[in-house]
Order: structure tokens, then sequence, then C-alpha cells
């Protein structure tokens, strides 16, 4: 299947992505956990997550980097979203998703910064798993099971995400 920016573009869900701007421009607003934590967390648990989300945006590059290689088009496809400006998203602060793989930084209600993340076929896996033990931080990573297949969750998020948040690498 040939396409411009993503596979599915001609199938967008547009009251889904409708509703998701919605949510984007809520005038109410949640207490997010990443400004609680900046607030009331010990001094080292405030280090600790500004590390963490540091090592978060190396992988980040290089999550991109490894999809702008592909030589498939589909799998240069990434969803990227910084969630801190969101109204209403009290955990997650960041993604990237490709077809390959995803990566959400989020703060939990105790003030933790945690990588969650999940690889489906991903060719660039072992480097990846590399990088996280050269940046230490396999004890704040959570494997991410998702209710759906990958595939499918990835599919979908392409349906109903605004199209300023897909880019094709």
């Amino acid at each position: 299947m040939d396409f411009k920016k993503h596979p599915q573009e001609r199938n967008k869900l547009a009251d889904q992505v409708r509703i998701n701007e919605e949510q984007w421009s809520s005038k109410r607003s949640a207490y997010k956990n990443c400004y609680q934590a900046a607030k009331r967390a010990t001094p080292f648990q405030k280090a600790d997550n500004k590390l963490t989300e540091r090592m978060f945006h190396i992988l980040v590059k290089h999550v991109k980097q490894h999809a702008q290689a592909q030589t498939v088009k589909s799998n240069k496809v990434c969803i990227e979203i910084d969630y801190k400006p969101h109204p209403l998203n009290v955990e997650l602060i960041h993604s990237i998703q490709t077809a390959q793989c995803y990566f959400g930084l989020k703060c939990n209600m105790w003030n933790h910064y945690k990588i969650e993340y999940h690889f489906c076929n991903c060719t660039y896996e072992m480097e990846l798993n590399k990088l996280i033990k050269t940046l230490a931080l396999t004890d704040c990573m959570e494997l991410f099971k998702f209710a759906t297949s990958y595939t499918n969750f990835h599919n979908r998020s392409l349906q109903v995400q605004p199209e300023r948040f897909i880019t094709l690498l």
C-alpha cells in the first residue's frame, strides 16, 4: 500500500480525532503527577527523575535514528507526543511509537518517573536494549502490555491521533 505520510491516512476516524483535539483544548485541567513530583519529591528523587527524563530523550533520539534507517516505509512512521501541555493527562509526560516499538515516560502518584516500553518484531531491539543498559535505565523500565496486539494499537493510534503528532522520518 502506498501512502504519503502514514498507512492509515485514508482511514482516519474523524470523530475520534476531534475528541482528541477537544481534550487538548480543554479548559479543565488535571494536576499532573510530574508537577507534584517537582514540588514534593525528595531531593534525591527529583535528581533521579531529572536524570531519567534526560536519558529518556536520548533513547527517543536513537529510536528516531533507527526508524529513519528502516527500508520499509511504514516502519519510518513515528508518533511522538509531548503530554506536558495536555490539560487532562495526569501520568504520561512524553511518548514515542513506531511500527516496531513504543516508549513512554510517565510519573506515577508516588513521584517516580518510569519508562514504559514495548517491542514488536523490532529489528533494532538489540541496539536499544544495549543503549538502555549503557544508560543504566533498566531499573526504571516497565514492560507495557497492550490490551490488543501492538500492531492494532499502533494502527489505531495512526487513525485517531491528530496529524501534527505523526511524522514520516
